[in-house]
């Protein structure tokens, strides 16, 4: 097992820390999630259920059996060592990378690094809920204002349940996975990477996110670019995970008849 979300066996199959999927077949097309800032691998596992896509989740330090880690200090040291342990994936297999919000900036990052350092190329880049990194927002909280300040913040993005917010001990665990996942965000910065690997721009019609800050993505990769919209808010993901699970069907089978 390595360091980071994978381990290995002697076959070089990749299983996700928390499925105890026994095998991974490399003619199956993959998707690999990076999620939303606060979140974890086990959050997604409503899109794990399928006999035609494997869906790998990866697990970021500091949280669920990462959790004895550290976590980490800058979203291009993250992407690095995510690219270590992705590299066994790119064998010919049809191989998507998927990112939420935060999770948006890391997947932008490892399919930058993938092509520039390891000419490995993903089949698509899905980012979901992210407006372009080029696009610069007045988020409105800092992490200079601290946790108390961030716990306004969650709420008024209803982040997840208030009774959630509103129990201490709860927070006590979830507080620190947060705050940090806030700071990787804020302190990244866009220094004119472009890719070439096709991007599709997912979002929700009642996210904060304008149309004006998604179309940027256009820009960042020489291949085409699309965008859906879905019901539902900043997590619309989870709202219509049948329509989602369909929407990677279509994209992958896309990808299947185009493939380079």
């Amino acid at each position: 097992m390595n360091s980071h979300g994978f381990r290995y066996n002697k076959a070089k199959d990749i299983f996700p820390k928390f499925c105890g999927t026994d095998h991974i077949s490399s003619a199956k097309p993959t998707v690999i999630i990076f999620y939303h800032a606060g979140g974890n691998a086990n959050q997604y596992r409503s899109l794990c259920s399928s006999d035609d896509i494997i869906f790998l989740p990866y697990e970021l330090p500091g949280r669920g059996l990462r959790r004895n880690e550290q976590f980490a200090k800058g979203l291009f040291p993250l992407a690095e060592s995510i690219c270590i342990d992705l590299l066994e994936l790119f064998d010919g297999r049809v191989c998507f990378l998927y990112g939420h919000s935060l999770g948006a900036l890391i997947a932008f990052s490892v399919a930058y690094l993938l092509e520039k350092k390891y000419n490995k190329f993903p089949n698509r880049l899905i980012v979901a809920a992210r407006h372009s990194p080029d696009v610069v927002r007045n988020e409105g909280y800092r992490c200079s204002q601290g946790q108390d300040a961030l716990l306004d913040e969650l709420k008024r993005l209803e982040y997840m349940p208030e009774e959630l917010l509103d129990s201490r001990e709860f927070m006590e665990l979830a507080m620190p996975i947060i705050y940090s996942d806030f700071a990787l965000h804020e302190n990244y910065s866009y220094n004119g990477e472009v890719i070439n690997t096709p991007i599709s721009v997912w979002y929700g019609q009642n996210d904060d996110i304008s149309i004006d800050e998604l179309k940027p993505w256009a820009a960042l990769t020489t291949r085409e670019t699309t965008m859906r919209c879905f019901d539902g808010g900043h997590f619309f993901v989870f709202d219509n995970a049948d329509l989602v699970h369909n929407v990677f069907c279509e994209e992958i089978l896309h990808a299947v008849t185009h493939k380079k």
